[in-house]
């Protein structure tokens, strides 16, 4: 019990870290804007979830497998009436078994909703963004999570495991959380560039003059200096001329330049604690909160992660001839990715395996998405938590204790592959209508800092 406290604190950090790394790899005149989206963030999630958001997981009553009822849970009213729980303990201010386990279904939410929110590539509206979270949270994320987790289609004793004799296996919510927050954010930036191209358009074909179409920043005071050198110029007549040599030296270049160094250590700084924070939230989570138990999945997540970074190296001296530090990062996401649903049911020596194909596998499905797509921005962070999710929730089917490697069956395969198309479905479709209608409605698109 006291690991799992300890975890849910420490886990929590996940926020800060998130936030820190996500502003340091966004351009400098929206960084600030990113700790803004994860904490409009944090509060809609936390204030819809406990309001209905957990009761519709985890409610008594169950709708087609697929939601359950706003009443039962409401404002976590169902977990204080849970018949397990001594009411002494409700009293002094909760049971702790309970209130630890709901303090980390409220972490996931707020994970998935920073994810969304750290590959936003514009200045776009708070009340927006909120709105869209609001929306995701209680139309996608809290049926998806009772379809896997609360009893749903997609849970032990489920329609799912009658009909194929297998359920969706997700250990900590690839599936709910990682791959429905990955569709979500590459719907809500495609829904913005789109935007954005479509005013920028309609803009340019107004005639006005061109002063009124500079960018702010054309606008700025440049500063400049002339260095004049007595060094023979090139392609002079004789060797003994001399020539000028002017070099303008661009203050804001220079700034930039030197920013530009800050942020990749700020990045990397982010990058570590945010890994952290996952091992932790990893962690905790275990049902079985024994020493034996929590080691296991504390190793084996750092395995695959390890073990993802390896072979992203391997790949990438391979094919360019280099290792990254963008490298570094892209595939430590993965291997956390990757982890997140197969780390409490593979050995550490399958979780090398694990690491090693996901990182392999996702490298190739990200440069396909990235040449498809025709988009650098951000879409390689969305690529690789994105296959990273995938491709564990596949390897359960494959290495997993019921897996097609320990059984010889591809039930629990073909489960994993249900799951998958669940979410990424759900998720797309939530996505596009809510994001079409707030777009719509009240704009995502700022122009200032409202």
């Amino acid at each position: 019990m006291d690991i799992s406290i300890t975890a849910l604190a420490l886990a929590f950090f996940i926020v800060p870290s998130a936030a820190l790394f996500f502003s340091s790899i966004r351009p400098q005149e929206i960084a600030n804007r990113t700790y803004t989206l994860v904490f409009g963030a944090v509060i809609v999630v936390v204030f819809f979830w406990i309001l209905i958001g957990w009761s519709l997981a985890f409610g008594s009553n169950d709708y087609f497998g697929i939601i359950s009822d706003p009443v039962s849970g409401f404002v976590l009213n169902f977990a204080y009436n849970d018949p397990n729980v001594d009411p002494a303990l409700i009293s002094g201010g909760g049971s702790a078994v309970n209130m630890v386990k709901l303090g980390y279904e409220l972490i996931f939410p707020i994970f998935g909703s920073i994810l969304i929110a750290g590959k936003i590539e514009q200045n776009i509206r708070l009340i927006s963004f909120c709105a869209f979270i609001g929306a995701w949270v209680i139309v996608f994320y809290a049926p998806m999570v009772h379809m896997i987790w609360g009893g749903g289609i997609l849970d032990q004793s489920g329609a799912l495991e009658q009909l194929l004799g297998a359920a969706v296996y997700d250990f900590n919510g690839a599936a709910a959380v990682l791959v429905g927050a990955e569709i979500a954010a590459l719907v809500l930036t495609t829904i913005i560039n789109h935007t954005n191209r479509a005013n920028n358009s309609k803009r340019h074909h107004r005639g006005l003059p061109k002063f009124l179409n500079r960018k702010p920043e054309d606008s700025q005071l440049q500063i400049s200096a002339t260095i004049t050198s007595t060094v023979p110029a090139i392609g002079s007549a004789s060797e003994g001329e001399l020539g000028t040599a002017t070099v303008t030296l661009d203050t804001e270049t220079i700034s930039q330049a030197v920013t530009q160094q800050h942020r990749q250590v700020f990045a990397m700084f982010g990058l570590f604690l945010l890994m952290s924070s996952w091992l932790v939230l990893n962690v905790g989570t275990v049902s079985d909160s024994n020493s034996s138990s929590v080691g296991v999945v504390w190793v084996t997540t750092l395995v695959i992660t390890v073990s993802s970074i390896f072979a992203w190296f391997f790949i990438e001296k391979l094919l360019i001839g280099a290792v990254t530090q963008n490298g570094m990062i892209l595939s430590t996401l993965c291997g956390l990715a990757c982890s997140t649903s197969i780390a409490d049911v593979v050995s550490p020596g399958i979780a090398l395996i694990v690491g090693i194909l996901g990182s392999l596998l996702s490298f190739f499905c990200a440069a396909l998405v990235k040449r498809l797509a025709r988009r650098t921005t951000y879409i390689d962070y969305i690529s690789v938590i994105l296959f990273g999710s995938i491709w564990g929730l596949i390897f359960v089917g494959i290495f997993g204790s019921n897996g097609l490697i320990a059984t010889g069956s591809i039930l629990q395969l073909l489960a994993q592959f249900v799951g998958i198309g669940t979410a990424v479905l759900f998720s797309l479709v939530v996505s596009v209508i809510f994001g079409l209608l707030i777009n719509k409605v009240l704009g995502f698109k700022s122009e200032s800092t409202d």
